[in-house]
């Protein structure tokens, strides 16, 4: 029932591999947004036809993605954009299959092609003058479909806020609320900057964008509230 899901508890059961992640996005959205449904997914042909065009076979995860959740723009392309299959390319050293471009295409996130993974590790493009180039960002696919779901589905939502961080917010943010257990990945706007981390009290979740941003969505305006008044001060609404 959606309105036992608890994100907090759920969560927990993500790095037991990529059939908890795809339960834990369906449970999300059900629970937060609307069930997923069967027009949420591409077909297996769509899918089928972007490996012929490329020349390369999706790892199963990426295929069970896309053909579960693929279509559902509002866990996927709110800001930055998962590729369509029809969209789908290798880089120009053919050893990466780009699936996720920032919505001004200053970076992307790609996986690597022919590893004998079903889930593999996914990196992204560092635009940084001093050291451009590919750098690790999480180290399976299916959990950074999460991260994705999570941060898409917090600018699709009028249930969601952000503001700057200082040490004291930091500080009641960590004693407050839950840490959830999603690895240490990198802003790739600030990639040798603190890692973003996820907090939750079960009915918010709040984003820690390097210790610089704090994004929070919650699941009824009542929890906003509440957020604000546990982390007093300049909040700024989410168009």
């Amino acid at each position: 029932m959606a309105d036992d899901f608890d994100v907090a508890r759920a969560f927990a059961s993500v790095a037991d591999g990529r059939a908890a992640c795809w339960q834990f996005i369906e449970g999300y959205a059900a629970a937060w947004f609307t069930p997923l449904t069967s027009s949420d997914g591409y077909a297996p042909s769509e899918v089928a036809a972007a490996e012929d065009r490329l020349g390369v076979r999706l790892p199963t995860a990426a295929r069970e993605a896309y053909q579960l959740f693929g279509r559902r723009a509002g866990l996927t392309r709110t800001q930055d954009r998962l590729l369509e299959p029809s969209e789908l390319r290798v880089d120009e050293t053919a050893e990466l299959l780009i699936f996720r471009v920032e919505n001004q295409w200053v970076t992307e996130w790609a996986i690597p092609v022919g590893v004998n993974s079903d889930d593999p590790p996914v990196k992204f493009w560092a635009d940084d003058p001093a050291d451009a180039g590919w750098r690790p960002f999480l180290d399976r696919f299916s959990v950074a479909c999460v991260e994705m779901v999570l941060s898409e589905s917090m600018l699709h939502s009028d249930v969601s806020a952000s503001r700057e961080l200082d040490g004291d917010t930091v500080g009641i943010l960590e004693r407050r609320f839950d840490r959830l257990p999603l690895p240490d990945y990198p802003l790739w706007a600030k990639p040798d900057g603190p890692p973003v981390r996820w907090f939750s009290d079960g009915e918010v979740l709040l984003c820690d964008h390097s210790r610089v941003w704090l994004w929070a969505h919650a699941r009824t305006a009542e929890a906003l509230d509440r957020v604000r008044a546990v982390l007093p001060g300049p909040w700024l609404a989410i168009d």
